[in-house]
């Protein structure tokens, strides 16, 4: 049945993001953003826009992003939420930089999901 489950809730889109600039016009779009970032020493020091420090190095930690935040200090970032928990961060949630990116290899997606379940008995019937 999870086959089932999972085919209800597939990726409609999924586009591969090869540059920052592609990346933020896809969340713009109304894309969920995947991507990497690397987690060092400094991650946890968040400063007070809720941006996490960062350790050049290679990707081994996946984040996803479902919004932009302009930074007085930073320019644009994408606003993320990370697999840890609401007591880390800003209730989970997190801000990386264009410079994170560019120290990272990406390996970054945005999706766009099925947001209609055809068996939820909530969903009105619609007039073909």
């Amino acid at each position: 049945s999870a086959y089932g489950t999972a085919y209800r809730f597939r990726v409609e889109e999924g586009y591969r993001a090869d540059t920052f600039d592609e990346f933020m016009s896809g969340i713009q779009l109304g894309f969920l953003g995947v991507y990497a970032i690397m987690v060092g020493g400094s991650f946890d020091n968040l400063d007070s826009e809720d941006i996490v420090g960062f350790d050049r190095g290679s990707g081994n930690h996946a984040i996803a992003c479902d919004g932009l935040y302009k930074s007085a200090k930073k320019g644009w970032c994408p606003d993320a939420f990370n697999s840890w928990g609401l007591n880390w961060g800003d209730k989970g949630r997190m801000r990386t930089t264009e410079d994170m990116w560019n120290s990272v290899y990406q390996d970054a997606y945005l999706i766009r999901a099925v947001t209609y379940d055809p068996q939820d008995p909530n969903v009105l019937p619609t007039v073909p």
